[in-house]
């Protein structure tokens, strides 16, 4: 069984969660979200363009696999609330 490799952090600048694949530059040590729908921009002398949003490395986390019961994607660190019926 595979489950999708996806990662959300926060934009360094506005501080909203964005969801996609970490990208971490080498040189810069820049941390980056490229969003889960690539957009990739041909460019003169074959250099491709992404759509990216630098993010902050501290609050990068990977899915988990799992969604919870509103089919929302739960990250590592993710907050989850459940109600206790009584059932053990």
């Amino acid at each position: 069984m595979s489950r999708e490799i996806l990662y959300r952090a926060k934009h360094m600048d506005t501080s909203e969660w964005i969801e996609g694949y970490y990208v971490k530059l080498l040189l810069t040590g820049s941390t980056f979200i490229l969003p889960g729908d690539v957009l990739v921009e041909p460019c003169k002398k074959g250099v491709l363009l992404f759509k990216k949003y630098q993010v902050d490395p501290e609050t990068v986390c990977q899915y988990t696999g799992f969604n919870d019961i509103r089919a929302n994607k739960a990250f590592e660190h993710s907050i989850v609330f459940y109600e206790d019926a009584g059932v053990y």
